[in-house]
């Protein structure tokens, strides 16, 4: 726990305890490969700066329709899509 009280006017850290120190930080994702020898990069077509704007933005919705599919058949046929577009 924190000490009660604080410095400046930001008006962080006047409270103890842990929603202080939660309100001064930036939460961001990190993913990592758990094997040394395998690489999973982004595809170049939706690495930034994405070039190819409108080949990105279908690339994407394909990814979304493959994992998130209702049928099996919709995932069958966005995989199809999303071959034809990383080529």
């Amino acid at each position: 726990s924190l000490p009660f009280g604080g410095v400046g006017i930001s008006g962080f850290g006047r409270f103890a305890g842990p929603e202080g120190l939660r309100a001064l930080c930036v939460e961001k994702a990190f993913t990592e490969d758990k094997l040394p020898f395998v690489k999973t990069p982004i595809p170049p077509i939706v690495d930034y700066p994405i070039q190819d704007t409108e080949k990105g933005y279908k690339f994407t919705q394909q990814i979304v329709a493959f994992a998130y599919s209702d049928t099996w058949w919709e995932s069958i046929m966005a995989g199809l899509r999303l071959g034809k577009l990383s080529m």
